[in-house]
């Protein structure tokens, strides 16, 4: 193996093309995906703040919601029985037993205003 000058002249031509390489061509993109890196890291840190917030904002709702049912279940009337509301608010009707041509004038009563009443709205 034959070690000349073309061996140090190349080695020292490699050297200079690698610092040239290095920081000359390469240091801007290097410094450009080092921004970006930058970026991405403030702005997941943005979004996590933001989760943060969202979250903090559900929960005081979901605490507010809450206390509203508590106050609402120790607000709430007693409750009414539907046969007891009926017996105090409606009076009680009496019952009347017809006789069946009372019945049949009453049915004739109703049937004579019905169709007059129909007459008078549609026309007929």
């Amino acid at each position: 193996m034959n070690i000349n000058a073309t061996l140090f002249v190349q080695a020292g031509n490699f050297f200079i093309a690698y610092l040239l390489f290095r920081f000359i061509l390469l240091k801007p993109a290097y410094q450009e995906l080092q921004q970006d890196a930058a970026e991405q890291y403030s702005l997941e840190e943005l979004v996590a703040g933001d989760k943060r917030n969202v979250e903090q904002e559900r929960q005081a709702q979901r605490d507010a919601w809450h206390q509203f049912r508590r106050w609402c279940a120790s607000h709430r009337p007693a409750l009414i029985s539907m046969a007891g509301f009926f017996r105090v608010a409606v009076p009680r009707v009496p019952v009347i037993k017809l006789d069946p041509a009372a019945q049949k004038k009453i049915q004739y009563q109703f049937e004579a205003r019905m169709l007059h009443a129909i007459k008078d709205r549609y026309g007929v």
